[in-house]
């Protein structure tokens, strides 16, 4: 993960040494919205989030591009009845395969597929002594969006909507309670850099 920061930071040090190559960076802010978060069947409610989300895309061909999304970690509470019974932490750097349509007067549609992978951590019990694990998650993750680039300039804002598979399996003192289901919509707004 710390190789991907130089690599952006490296990058953006070069300036205009980079033009015309094929990367596309991005700074921006993301909202994770739960949408169906269950243990087992019973149901629980997990708080949005909003965080820093930068991302580096690379063009390998026309109209496709791969892309790798980043993140800080976010913080969520869970909560049963109104009353916050846990919280956690997670990173879910997201690799998307997008394929963008034609530019229409500045914007670029563009739909996307690919991998998201959650590292989950520091998991707290409220009011216990007692140890929450929760496990990584791997899962499918969908895209669709838009850039605008401001005319005559190398800048645009991009605008996109996420679903990201996330499920991780629970223990409490090292026993099993269940699966955690998340699988969240993911809203995004960024600042965009064509080099």
């Amino acid at each position: 993960m710390k190789a991907v920061f130089c690599l952006v930071a490296a990058s953006l040090a070069c300036g205009t040494a980079l033009a015309d190559t094929p990367w596309l960076f991005k700074a921006g802010i993301s909202q994770v919205r739960p949408s169906d978060t269950t243990i087992d069947g019973d149901k629980f409610s997990v708080s949005n989030e909003v965080n820093v989300t930068p991302a580096i895309e690379y063009t390998f061909a026309p109209n496709l591009s791969a892309e790798l999304l980043l993140a800080i970690p976010f913080k969520h509470d869970v909560e049963v009845g109104g009353n916050t019974i846990a919280n956690f932490k997670h990173l879910p750097p997201t690799v998307t395969l997008k394929y963008s349509g034609p530019e229409m007067s500045g914007f670029t549609p563009y739909v996307g597929a690919g991998l998201n992978y959650t590292f989950v951590y520091d998991e707290n019990l409220n009011n216990s002594t007692s140890v929450l694990k929760g496990d990584d998650s791997v899962g499918f993750a969908g895209l669709i969006g838009a850039n605008y680039k401001f005319p005559d300039s190398q800048y645009g804002v991009a605008f996109d909507l996420r679903y990201i598979n996330i499920e991780s399996d629970l223990t409490v003192d090292g026993d099993k309670i269940g699966k955690l289901k998340v699988n969240p919509w993911v809203v995004g707004l960024s600042l965009s850099y064509d080099y």
